[in-house]
């Protein structure tokens, strides 16, 4: 046998040599040691299969065992029976191609599922959310997110440690029930909001989800944790000021719709009187436009603070926009009411020093009384208006409404009427336009249309002599109308789109929508460069005001909201109406750079627009300290005195050839 074994040592080894390399090695082993182990070496030829499968993978392995066991099988029992060829060479091949092919793909497949393990370590590693696994009692694991969250240097430090200490005694119960319904499988994930304790021993809100997971050989729940902080204090300063006046801190007419119907309904359970009485500061323009408006809105806080320390505890102040107060004065008689705002104006006379200014106000007031002059809070808004106009007509600084009243008008006011109904029938109102510029591209990307009277008598009368008279006299559509038509019709030289501004009687024309139609067919203006206004107001109406307004929108026109920041839209409306542009209460522009409160809250309205996907232009820009601050923080436009003031169509168009746009 070793004669025959000798036969063919030298052309296996250099067949295997050249089939796979290495496998001389084995030709050689199988020759020396034939004699002292024989037949025990078939095996090995298997290992070998299975190793080149191991390490070269389902191609090698299939290779192998294709050349190298049959082939090996076959020489055994060529040494066993030299003659006819071996029988079995194709059940051998086979089973050499299932044990390489086999071990290769094996290898495979626990390559792919260590990779895919590794990206799902790295991916947890990255996640911008807190991810943990606990075993009910205590944390497995923890991601760097989760670390941060709970204030730990490392996630290694938060292994090991008990729920219990990021758990306030409060939420345990609530927390063992949801992990009682993971356990008993009612429920495969759950959802709460909690406050966790960080390490340092602060709570913070937190959104944590829960579900059960594989854990090695434990039972295990991972949880995902989003620290709900940043949210939760965009939404207190969003919310304060939806609620509050940004000048002043006074609540805005939004909190007094909210609280004056609680203030009105107890004072009929009881059977009181409540005094509706509306403040307004005289002359305060020239406070603005003498000293600046930043002194003025610093007057303006301390003059709520002065009537804030005046009012009774139990009574009411809100400031209703520009110089305007309101104080609900509960269970009063007309002499105490009368009182009280001979107590009132006395306070806020001053004097008022501001950076080196010293300034003196007066004030008008006009008392409404429950449920005598009104049962609601718009009628006694509107009584105790009357009774200001009255007070201002006489000379006097308070007056109690007298159904007499009635608001009858003045015969100049009636006459100031017929004049604009006149003007506007002979074309006699003209627009100036104020530029809009894109803040990213630096160019002019639009204007804003603003109605201007030059009487041929009294010279150019200011908007707000006759704005209030159109919107008291019921004449806003038709001056709407005629500033659309006028708009429209100048459109060609006015770059980019431009901005009309609507009342809350226009909108709630139902003949308006088609008047838009129409208006753009006939002057074949592309409707995406018409932008119409609303105020905050109209939002504080949504079932009424947002069918209009998707009308509007479905003819191509754009949406704005004039003067943001005033007191009366909320998160929900912003969210509900399809608005492109938002533009920011001038107010809040002169405060950047100043107030440390109207920045943040600049800085939580531009955050706000941007998820919304709603553009802001920042009115009142009036400082180059003011535009760059727009800039660094990524407003779309800006608008104000800077840039340009209002003026005819031929600056508008010098403005534009200069610039290029």
């Amino acid at each position: 046998m070793p004669e025959q074994a000798s036969a063919f040592p030298g052309w296996t080894a250099r067949a295997w040599g050249v089939v796979l390399g290495g496998a001389a090695l084995y030709s050689a082993l199988f020759y020396l040691t034939y004699p002292f182990w024989g037949r025990g070496l078939a095996p090995f030829s298997a290992l070998w299969v299975l190793a080149a499968g191991w390490s070269f993978g389902p191609r090698g392995g299939i290779m192998a065992g294709f050349m190298i066991l049959p082939w090996h099988l076959a020489l055994f029992s060529w040494v066993r029976d030299p003659g006819p060829a071996y029988p079995a060479l194709l059940p051998a091949t086979l089973l050499g191609v299932i044990l390489g092919g086999g071990t290769g793909w094996a290898r495979l497949l626990l390559e792919r599922a260590r990779a895919a393990e590794a990206r799902y370590q790295r991916l947890l590693y990255h996640l911008p959310v807190g991810v943990g696994v606990h075993d009910g009692a205590r944390l497995l694991y923890a991601n760097p997110e989760l670390a941060r969250i709970l204030g730990a240097p490392t996630p290694k430090a938060l292994v090991g440690r008990p729920l219990t200490e990021f758990i306030p005694e409060a939420y345990r119960p609530q927390m063992q029930r949801r992990l009682e319904a993971l356990r008993s499988g009612r429920t495969a994930v759950v959802s709460a909001t909690y406050r966790l304790r960080r390490l340092d021993g602060t709570l913070i809100p937190a959104e944590v989800s829960g579900q059960r997971v594989p854990f090695g050989h434990t039972e295990a729940y991972q949880v995902v944790v989003r620290d709900l902080s940043e949210e939760t204090a965009l939404r207190t300063r969003l919310e304060h000021l939806t609620y509050r006046d940004a000048v002043t801190g006074l609540p805005n007419r939004n909190y007094l719709k909210l609280t004056a119907r609680q203030v009105l309904e107890q004072a009929q359970r009881r059977g009181w009187v409540v005094a509706a009485i509306l403040i307004d500061l005289n002359g305060f323009h020239s406070i603005n436009e003498g000293f600046g408006v930043h002194v003025g809105d610093r007057v303006l806080r301390a003059v709520a603070e002065a009537l804030q320390a005046t009012v009774r505890a139990e009574d009411l102040v809100a400031h209703l926009g520009a110089d305007e107060f309101l104080v609900l004065a509960q269970d009063c008689t007309p002499e105490t009411a009368l009182r009280l705002v001979q107590r009132y104006l006395t306070a806020l006379e001053g004097p008022y020093t501001v950076d080196g200014h010293r300034a003196y106000v007066t004030a008008t007031a006009g008392v409404a009384l429950y449920p005598e002059h009104g049962t609601a809070l718009d009628a006694l808004l509107a009584a105790a208006s009357a009774a200001l106009r009255e007070a201002r007509g006489q000379g006097v600084p308070v007056r109690l409404h007298t159904p007499a009243q009635g608001g009858s008008p003045a015969p100049e006011r009636l006459e100031l009427e017929i004049e604009l109904r006149q003007a506007m029938a002979a074309r006699a109102l003209e627009l100036h336009y104020q530029p809009i510029r894109n803040l990213r591209t630096g160019r002019i990307a639009g204007a804003e249309a603003l109605v201007r009277w030059p009487h041929p008598e009294r010279g150019w009368i200011p908007p707000g002599a006759f704005i209030p008279l159109a919107e008291e006299r019921g004449l806003m559509p038709e001056l709407d109308r005629y500033v659309l038509r006028r708009a429209l019709a100048e459109m060609a030289r006015v770059p980019g789109w431009c901005a009309v501004n609507l009342s809350p009687q226009t909108l709630h024309d139902p003949g308006f929508v088609p008047f838009i139609r129409e208006a753009l067919e006939v002057s074949r203006v592309p409707p995406g460069r018409l932008v119409l206004e609303i105020t905050e107001r109209m939002l504080a109406d949504p079932e009424r005001i947002l069918p209009v307004l998707q009308a509007i929108k479905e003819l191509g026109v754009g949406l704005a909201v004039d003067d943001f920041g005033t007191g009366y839209s909320s998160l929900t409306y912003l969210r509900l109406f399809p608005l492109d542009h938002l533009k920011l209460d001038q107010r809040f522009t002169h405060g950047l750079t100043r107030s440390t409160q109207d920045t943040a809250l600049v800085e939580g309205i531009l955050d706000l627009a941007r998820r919304l996907g709603i553009e802001v232009i920042a009115e009142g820009v009036e400082t180059p300290e003011q535009l760059e601050w727009l800039k660094a923080h990524a407003c779309d436009y800006a608008q104000g005195y800077l840039i340009a003031r209002p003026g005819p169509l031929e600056a508008l168009d010098a403005l534009a050839r200069r610039e290029g746009s």
